[in-house]
């Protein structure tokens, strides 16, 4: 068999964002985990900033993620892009 990677998006798929305060159904993250068992690969996919997604989401584990809209892409540990805002004002 081979392996497959599943991509998540946060707000509205793996968070449940209707309760007054946003969570994870204990159903999804057993899913993840079962999936990661089986060999596949979970990754985070969102519009998230690394900031925003907060310690509870990261801590479900996944084996990478892509965020800020692709801005910022993180294997494992390793961080292989982050394209950062420029600083600079745009001239006219």
């Amino acid at each position: 068999m081979s392996k497959k990677i599943i991509f998540f998006d946060v707000d509205g798929t793996l968070v449940d964002v209707r309760p007054v305060k946003e969570c994870i159904p204990e159903s999804t993250i057993q899913a993840v985990h079962e999936t990661r068992k089986k060999g596949n690969l979970c990754y985070l996919c969102t519009g998230r900033s690394l900031a925003e997604i907060y310690p509870y989401i990261l801590d479900v584990g996944f084996d990478g993620i892509i965020g800020a809209g692709g801005g910022f892409v993180q294997m494992g540990d390793e961080m292989l892009y982050h394209k950062k805002v420029s600083g600079q004002l745009p001239t006219t």
